[in-house]
């Protein structure tokens, strides 16, 4: 008799909790579809990011959730647009009637960014202590209804193949990211871990593909481990471990270290000009065995600690500076290979000193005059890029015949 005086008891507060959430999943179902449910949610959403937020259409289902269509959010020419946003309900909540969201699943977003408005676009990530909450009005006491309550405490975010265009100013495009996934954990809103891959990134004309690292971001301090890519046929490993990111690339410090394995690049633009001019492949391109990039970032400046490059018949290392406008200060030196310094005119030089200078888009080096000398250097320079028309060799005007 006892125990079943219990069971009697323990069903009837079964059937209540089922009631009652049969009752709340009515309810919220109900509201999820009203123009009401849709309004409320924009304007969480857009008290949350401090801009506007637009969504067209929002549905529930018991299995799969709470789910909002189109949404799309805007910070100058910058924009974001999301197909469809899957959410996972706090079902305690709902018994407070709060509609509290706690995961996010973001299904194949286009974002296009623009490089004027990053600043704004860093803005958004500054989170306010407390959870983003949709501003209700009081609760009027005479209809005693109580309006639902939207709130944000998101420590689960999921992206799926997503697609990210990176512009120097609209309509010149600049790196592009094909098929980005990201799986993070929220800790807090200082604290954000999880892991990012990408098929492939188109920069400048480059490809780069297989991306893949783990990431953990800490209110102003951003590390990458583990990171692995493909590039030149090669395997891209690093590390970096950066802080200052509360304010612009230049405060930014910190160590970065990038090794390289194997691969197929072009050679210095110098190399490859004398490489064609000589017939010699190896100064054309580059069948690297390694490569080794080493930088740390402070007081404004990139300092370039070391830079290896080694090919089976050539070396090319260097150290110096570059500073965020892309100015270049490096000191460097050419090793050569027994076999290829024989094919060189200075064939008992086998370690050539030389500096590049310029930028990092139109570099100059002086490897030319130090190999075969300034005053052969300089009109067979002017002669390769009169063929690659970048410029036009003088012309001398015909002398006037004598009467």
């Amino acid at each position: 008799m006892r125990y079943s005086k219990w069971f009697w008891r323990g069903g009837v507060v079964l059937l209540t909790f089922c009631a009652m959430a049969g009752i709340g999943l009515w309810t919220l179902d109900a509201w999820v579809h009203t123009e009401d449910a849709r309004q409320r949610m924009e304007t969480a959403a857009s008290n949350a990011l401090k801009t506007p937020v637009t969504i067209t259409e929002i549905r529930y289902g018991l299995l799969k959730g709470l789910s909002l269509h189109d949404v799309q959010l805007q910070v100058g020419d910058s924009r974001v647009t999301v197909p469809r946003l899957t959410a996972r309900i706090a079902w305690r909540a709902l018994l407070k009637s709060e509609l509290a969201l706690e995961a996010l699943i973001i299904h194949q977003p286009m974002v296009v960014l623009i490089k004027r408005d990053m600043d704004a676009i860093a803005a958004l990530g500054k989170s306010p202590k407390k959870p983003a909450t949709e501003e209700v009005a009081p609760v009027d006491k005479d209809k005693k209804k109580r309006k639902m309550r939207i709130q944000f405490h998101i420590y689960k975010a999921t992206l799926e193949n997503g697609t990210i265009y990176y512009l120097e100013k609209p309509g010149k495009e600049e790196a592009v990211l094909e098929n980005v996934n990201i799986r993070c954990r929220i800790d807090s809103d200082e604290r954000v871990q999880g892991k990012l891959s990408v098929k492939k990134v188109r920069l400048q004309g480059q490809n780069v593909d297989a991306i893949s690292t783990n990431f953990l971001w800490e209110k102003v301090r951003l590390e990458i481990s583990q990171l692995r890519a493909q590039l030149f046929g090669g395997t891209l490993a690093g590390h970096l471990d950066l802080s200052g990111f509360d304010g612009k690339p230049e405060q930014w410090k910190g160590p970065v270290r990038l090794q390289m394995q194997g691969g197929r690049m072009g050679a210095f633009p110098i190399l490859a000009m004398l490489g064609k001019v000589l017939a010699i492949e190896d100064l054309q391109t580059m069948e690297m065995k390694q490569g080794l990039l080493e930088l740390e970032l402070a007081n404004g400046k990139i300092a370039v600690q070391t830079l290896h490059v080694e090919s089976a018949n050539l070396q090319v290392l260097a150290q110096g500076t570059c500073l965020w406008d892309g100015a270049l200060k490096l000191d460097a030196k050419l090793v050569l290979g027994p076999q290829l310094s024989r094919l060189l005119p200075r064939q008992n030089e086998r370690q050539l000193p030389f500096t590049v200078t310029g930028t990092v888009q139109k570099p100059q080096v002086n490897l030319l005059q130090e190999l075969i000398g300034k005053q052969y250097a300089e009109p067979l320079q002017n002669l390769w890029q009169s063929v690659q028309g970048k410029t036009k060799l003088p012309v001398k005007k015909p002398t006037p015949k004598k009467k």
